[in-house]
């Protein structure tokens, strides 16, 4: 018997501080984190200046945007 997979990934674009699009899919994260210069915690240490969130992938890779945390949920729940 043969079967036909039919996948689907769904893609949200954000950007980073170049202002390059980056597009992630949806399936892969797994985390969001704040930076600390999103909460007013001072500057980025880890990170370049003017990123404000995280975003783990479940590949073990981190893609950080200039969109906020809450900006990139709203983003997953409009995309699926």
């Amino acid at each position: 018997m043969n079967f036909i997979v039919l996948a689907s990934a769904v893609f949200i674009v954000l950007h980073n501080v170049d202002g390059d699009e980056v597009m992630v899919n949806v399936d892969q994260i797994v985390m969001l984190k704040h930076t600390k210069e999103s909460q007013n915690q001072g500057p980025n240490v880890l990170l370049a200046p003017g990123h404000k969130c995280a975003i783990g992938l479940s590949n073990g890779k981190f893609v950080s945007v200039t969109e906020d945390c809450g900006m990139v949920r709203q983003a997953i729940r409009e995309a699926r």
